[in-house]
């Protein structure tokens, strides 16, 4: 059994060695030995405590712990996206991650589903003044979603680890649109907003 909930600044340690552990587990043979083992969950860290202590709702973390308390997933929202073309409207899963013991045990889809759907709950409660109710979220997504890349979307995933933005849509990438009160796998959302 796995609990999600909204991180706080104080799992910010744990985000951060989960991060660099599967970073360097999903990496390895595809970036060099070198980058992979250089990177700190230090530096991480410090940049996890930053993001869980603002205050001003533009992004949503959420957690996943195992019964004994272990920190299994992760899941990040930024809202609006960070792309340049994007709308206020547009929101951006910025990052999903889980800990390698725990891949393919439907961890990441449960945190994806459980953001996309606090995401269109936002939107559908709390339009932005002279837009419409209908919210874009853009999220990478692997075939097992059943989602397909669209040519609108834009890599935003490269940004977030400081790589820059690619300039055409990468494979596994695709757009979602909420245009009602989303079906919350988790039933009505637990995020006060």
């Amino acid at each position: 059994m796995v609990a999600l909930r909204r991180a706080s600044a104080s799992d910010a340690p744990a985000i951060a060695d989960l991060h660099v552990r599967a970073w360097r587990a999903a990496y390895r043979g595809l970036l060099p030995d070198k980058l992979l083992d250089e990177l700190s969950v230090e530096a991480r860290e410090r940049s996890w405590s930053e993001l869980l202590s603002e205050a001003d709702g533009s992004s949503l973390t959420l957690v996943a712990f195992d019964e004994d308390g272990r920190l299994r997933g992760f899941c990040t929202a930024a809202t609006p996206s960070r792309d340049e073309d994007a709308s206020e409207a547009t929101a951006e899963i910025a990052a999903t991650y889980v800990h390698p013991e725990s891949w393919r045990a439907g961890i990441g889809s449960g945190l994806l589903d459980a953001a996309l759907a606090e995401l269109c709950q936002r939107a559908t409660r709390k339009p932005r003044s002279g837009s419409s109710p209908r919210t874009s979220v853009r999220v990478r997504s692997t075939a097992s979603l059943g989602s397909s890349p669209t040519a609108a979307t834009r890599d935003t995933i490269g940004a977030a680890e400081g790589r820059g933005s690619a300039s055409r849509p990468p494979r596994g990438l695709s757009s979602r649109r909420c245009s009602g009160p989303a079906a919350n796998p988790l039933g009505p959302s637990p995020f006060p907003l």
